[in-house]
């Protein structure tokens, strides 16, 4: 709770008083713009690869795991926080998204609700676990790419 204090002399200070605790009342009843938003979102999806489709991720920046597994979907965890308070940060992870778009020969997969210009302070680890025997194709602006125990091409 913030701490307003008034001092003032002479004919207005009963005025003043009684306008230092109209004020002070509506700081502890206003709700906290900061606290209306987490500073950090999980998101978890997955989706069908058919065998032999090219898996391609567009991802504008971040630190991205990809993994090599036996089973028949793309699983996709989104880890996102803001290391500040800052409103454009929460609105990014607000607004965190995969959006998928499955044509003949690949399955594309794009993290929306990103910057081009600035991550305001967001964090994102995205870990994708893809089925072996999958060629991938990367499409990343900025950030680290660990890839384990993949055996097509990349």
């Amino acid at each position: 709770m913030r701490s307003i204090e008034f001092r003032t002399r002479g004919r207005f200070a009963g005025l003043a008083a009684i306008g230092a605790a109209a004020l002070a009342i509506n700081f502890a009843a206003a709700p906290s713009r900061a606290g209306d938003r987490p500073r950090d979102r999980d998101l978890q999806r997955d989706f069908p690869i058919a065998a032999g489709k090219m898996l391609r991720l567009d991802l504008r920046w971040g630190e991205l795991h990809v993994e090599a597994t036996d089973g028949e979907r793309v699983e996709i965890t989104i880890r996102a926080d803001c290391d500040r308070d800052d409103r454009r940060c929460r609105d990014r992870l607000e607004n965190l998204a995969v959006e998928s778009n499955d044509h003949r020969d690949a399955l594309e997969l794009e993290v929306t609700g990103l910057s081009h210009w600035g991550n305001h302070g967001a964090n994102l680890r995205v870990d994708m676990r893809v089925p072996r025997g999958h060629d991938l194709n990367i499409d990343m602006g900025a950030g680290e790419i660990e890839i384990d125990d993949f055996e097509s091409d990349l």
